[in-house]
């Protein structure tokens, strides 16, 4: 019966520290909330706990899959927006609370409570200084642009060639490219390129390039204002 107070207890400090982490994420409205910090915390809670039921049983080599498991939630919540990553704040968060979990299931309690501290105060107080630094940094402005370039047959290469020469003077990246065949016998290249914006003269120059050749029909250009905050929004 003292074994089982002992479980109780240790899930329910796994629970309060787990809701503490989640309830601060959900506030912020991210991909990972409340419930599922919960629920990562205590099932690497459960697992490690099982693992005490045999004392032969390798407890480092439970920790490790159990941390390698939380490995592919956290890629599912990262995404990429161009230059920007988004996610990795979250991801990192989920990962820690695993490790509450486990302090939790061995009894590490004064651990565990120091831990969820840690994360709170990283979480909170220190994304008004990295919004600071942010700040003092300067934001950085880019433009993304989605072209699409349709021309004859068999002439993906050169124009490729083209794009990718334009893009590498001009210091801007290729996000994205996507080269398919039309009804008519022609090719459709599908591209996103990101460059900064104090020093855009891309689109002028790939118009102007691109028009100049007799392989190429026609060509539409989507414009996006963007500005990237590095981790800010994220936070």
């Amino acid at each position: 019966m003292s074994s089982y107070i002992e479980f109780l207890m240790q899930i329910i400090v796994c629970f309060l520290l787990s809701a503490c982490i989640g309830i601060e994420r959900q506030y912020r409205r991210r991909s990972v909330g409340l419930r599922t910090i919960i629920l990562v915390s205590l099932g690497s809670f459960l697992f490690t706990r099982y693992s005490y039921s045999f004392p032969d049983s390798d407890m480092n080599r439970i920790a490790s899959q159990v941390v390698a498991g939380i490995g592919f939630l956290g890629a599912g919540v990262i995404i990429k927006d161009g230059k920007a990553i988004k996610g990795l704040t979250t991801a990192a968060t989920l990962w820690c609370s695993a490790a509450i979990g486990i302090l939790c299931s061995a009894n590490l309690l004064v651990e565990a409570i120091t831990g969820t501290l840690f994360i709170l105060f990283t979480n909170i107080i220190l994304r008004t200084v990295n919004s600071k630094i942010n700040h003092l940094s300067g934001n950085i402005n880019y433009n993304l642009y989605n072209f699409s370039v349709i021309a004859e047959e068999h002439k993906e290469k050169e124009i490729t060639r083209i794009i990718k020469s334009i893009a590498k003077e001009n210091h801007s990246t290729i996000t994205s490219l996507e080269i398919n065949d039309t009804e008519n016998g022609n090719i459709k290249i599908d591209l996103c390129i990101t460059v900064d914006s104090d020093n855009d003269n891309l689109s002028n120059e790939m118009m102007q390039k691109l028009l100049n050749k007799k392989e190429v029909i026609s060509i539409s250009l989507n414009k996006k204002d963007k500005r990237f905050l590095f981790e800010e929004e994220e936070l």
